[in-house]
């Protein structure tokens, strides 16, 4: 099981630095790393949230979720 996390996990973070190399493509992957595996932290995180006390679909409170984020990081 921890190997399928593991591989689970670095999939999301590499989906997540392509999603970010293409928003910020004159900015360095190395810079890009450390921001994807704040995010892939933070998605998971909301996973849990919903499945404890989430309202409604998962795909809605990931989106609610991130957008938050990312706009509290981008404005």
């Amino acid at each position: 099981m921890r190997l399928h996390a593991r591989r689970h996990s670095e999939l999301v973070q590499t989906r997540i630095g392509s999603y970010l190399e293409a928003m910020f493509a004159k900015t360095a992957r190395a810079k890009l790393t450390p921001l994807a595996v704040t995010i892939e932290a933070h998605w998971h995180g909301l996973i849990l949230q919903w499945a404890i006390a989430g309202r409604g679909g998962l795909n809605e409170w990931l989106g609610r979720g991130l957008e938050r984020l990312l706009s509290s990081l981008f404005g």
